[in-house]
């Protein structure tokens, strides 16, 4: 390619927010909120709404570029403002307009996952087109822990979707265990023809994972992420190097994006942690309760014990037996109207277009942000920092399944974010 000179034509100051444009048409967004990990205030938000709308219409900007200062791309929300008594319902329908806008931008976004993302970071980067992942990424969704929900559309990314390849950006050879460490099938151009566009988005995790991540709040590294379609790409080498490509590109298009990819990144070690316990994790989070998810947990370790003693491996059974009481402990520990709003709701999510997941969580939203179990969490998790949250009702036996259901019928006031096309 011939060289040209790319030069930074401005920067601008949001709130929190810096974006940098460059001559070749990059605009270089990046979340400055380092001493709160980037977590999304109110006035960030709508400082990115903003600047995703200045985007849209500059026909100068070719593709948008996402990244967060210091040790994080995004924490999530600030769930200390957001729970605040007077700011809920504002704040819900702007972030998730954001959310919404985000994912349906025509032009390419890249965001640049070197670091701490969670919840409302996941809005800002997991539905875009591309998410590149470092030995850095951490990825979780902590919601279970705070008396919430999943949000910001992991209704749509964690829904167990299967392996349909419209929501698969990678998948592996199984069928080849030799190869199965480096083997990608790169879906990208059967994408581009089966549903146009540069921003056609590569993602949807396989299997019950997702509603294992969600429920047990299971913090992925960057294999995981890469393994389960949360990120796009895999940098091995320096981020700031793969960046610095991309600003100085003289050519945007997804095919010369790719081939920058293709120079910096790479499929990372494998197997990915989770691999270790996906065949118990399907085995026991396809269920309709979260009763019945803990009853077949018990009966995966009752095995495991009986096998214990007769197994040459002892130290692998023995973490697998480690690893059912962890999460038993979180399925029982962890706000139980939470949990099993979320498992209800990943699972309807499997019928919803993305338009439908986000009405679906505004409904979820407006009614779990009134309730009290909200401010608990913060309470004891953010502020006092007890981590012994009073929950209403305390366990799962004493949670009104009819009362779940209410949580999901439509409100008086829905929210349309078929505008946010």
């Amino acid at each position: 390619k011939k060289l040209v000179m790319v030069s930074l034509l401005k920067t601008d100051q949001y709130h929190d927010v810096i974006t940098k444009t460059y001559s070749n048409g990059v605009l270089r967004v990046i979340l400055d909120r380092s001493k709160a990990l980037n977590a999304l205030s109110f006035g960030m938000i709508k400082s990115l709404d903003k600047i995703l709308d200045i985007a849209k219409s500059d026909n100068d900007i070719k593709i948008i570029t996402m990244e967060g200062n210091g040790r994080a791309y995004c924490a999530g929300g600030d769930i200390k403002e957001f729970s605040k008594e007077d700011g809920g319902p504002e704040f819900i329908y702007c972030e998730y307009r954001l959310d919404a806008k985000f994912h349906n931008m025509k032009k390419p976004i890249i965001s640049f996952l070197d670091g701490y993302v969670m919840g409302g970071g996941a809005g800002v980067s997991i539905t875009g087109r591309f998410r590149v992942s470092t030995k850095n990424t951490k990825f979780a969704m902590p919601e279970a822990k705070v008396g919430y929900f999943t949000d910001c559309g992991a209704t749509w990314f964690l829904s167990p979707r299967g392996t349909d390849p419209c929501f698969a950006g990678h998948l592996y050879d199984d069928d080849n265990d030799n190869n199965n460490n480096n083997q990608i099938v790169n879906l990208e151009k059967q994408l581009q023809t089966k549903f146009g566009g540069s921003n056609t988005w590569l993602g949807g995790i396989n299997d019950y994972l997702g509603i294992f991540v969600a429920l047990t709040a299971y913090v992925m590294d960057y294999r995981d992420c890469f393994y389960c379609n949360i990120a796009t790409h895999y940098c091995n080498s320096d981020i700031e190097e793969l960046k610095n490509a991309i600003f100085n590109a003289d050519d945007l298009s997804i095919e010369n994006l790719n081939n920058i990819f293709g120079i910096y990144c790479t499929v990372p070690d494998m197997p990915a942690p989770i691999e270790k316990y996906k065949y118990i994790i399907n085995n026991c989070f396809d269920s309709e309760t979260v009763e019945e998810i803990i009853e077949k947990l018990i009966t995966e370790k009752q095995d495991l014990d009986i096998s214990l003693n007769n197994d040459d491996d002892y130290e692998y059974v023995q973490s697998l037996i480690d690893w059912i009481n962890d999460t038993i402990n979180k399925l029982t520990t962890f706000c139980p109207t939470s949990l099993k709003t979320i498992l209800k709701q990943l699972t309807l999510a499997r019928s919803l277009d993305f338009i439908g997941c986000m009405t679906l969580e505004y409904r979820l939203g407006c009614n779990l942000w009134k309730r009290d179990d909200l401010r608990e969490g913060v309470r004891a998790l953010l502020i006092d920092k007890d981590n012994k949250p009073k929950w209403n009702p305390p366990t799962l036996e004493e949670t009104n399944i009819e009362y779940i259901n209410q949580l999901f019928l439509p409100l008086e006031k829905e929210i349309n974010f078929e505008g946010c096309l």
